[in-house]
């Protein structure tokens, strides 16, 4: 008696579960998308020519040293 009454009661707490969630699939707002906003394009002038910084230039890389003469035996 006690395994047909429980599953019973689980039948009837699923079945109020789907009710219940399909009342706030059907009942509740949908939320609201905001229009897309367009893009406008825009062209910057400026009144003087950019000015562009002048990297130094590289300092010159020494050569290594060369090898000393082997020892005479």
């Amino acid at each position: 008696m006690a395994r047909s009454g429980l599953r019973f009661w689980a039948a009837v707490s699923a079945a109020l579960h789907a009710l219940f969630g399909l009342i706030l699939l059907f009942r509740l707002p949908g939320r609201e998308i905001p229009p897309p906003q367009e893009a406008v394009p825009v062209e910057l002038v400026t009144p003087d020519a950019p000015q562009l910084a002048q990297a130094p230039s590289p300092s010159p890389v020494q050569a290594p040293p060369a090898p000393e003469a082997a020892p005479d035996p």
